[in-house]
C-alpha cells in the first residue's frame, strides 16, 4: 500500500484492500470480498433511497445532482442520487459530530 503524496495521485483498488484485510484478520480473501461486495450493495440502496449512512468515523449524506438539459455541445444529463463520504470529528458538548471536509 502507498502512502498518499499531496503531489501525485493514490489510487487504492477493490482487490488491493480485499488484499489487505484478509492477511491482517487471517480470513480467507473469497469471505472477505463476498462481505465487502454485501457492504457496499446495501450502502448503493442506502444512498438510492436518501438515506445517510453513519459508519465509526464517517458519514454518507445523500445528494441529489438535478438533470441538465443538453446545452451546445455538452449532452443532457439525467438526475443522479450520489453519496458525499465525509471523516466525523471528534464529539462536542451537544453529542453532535462535527463533520470535516
Amino acid at each position: 500500500m502507498q502512502i498518499p503524496n499531496h503531489l501525485e495521485e493514490v489510487n487504492l483498488n477493490f482487490k488491493d484492500i480485499i488484499s489487505s484485510i484478509s492477511e491482517s484478520e487471517a480470513i480467507p480473501a473469497g469471505q472477505v470480498s463476498k462481505v465487502a461486495v454485501a457492504l457496499l450493495e446495501k450502502v448503493g440502496q442506502a444512498v438510492d433511497n436518501g438515506e445517510r449512512i453513519i459508519f465509526q468515523d464517517y458519514v454518507l449524506m445523500p445528494r441529489t445532482i438535478s438533470a441538465k438539459e443538453a446545452d451546445g455541445d455538452k449532452p443532457a444529463r439525467p438526475e443522479t442520487k450520489v453519496a458525499i463520504f465525509k471523516r466525523r470529528t471528534e464529539k462536542h458538548d451537544n453529542d453532535q459530530p462535527e463533520l470535516v471536509g
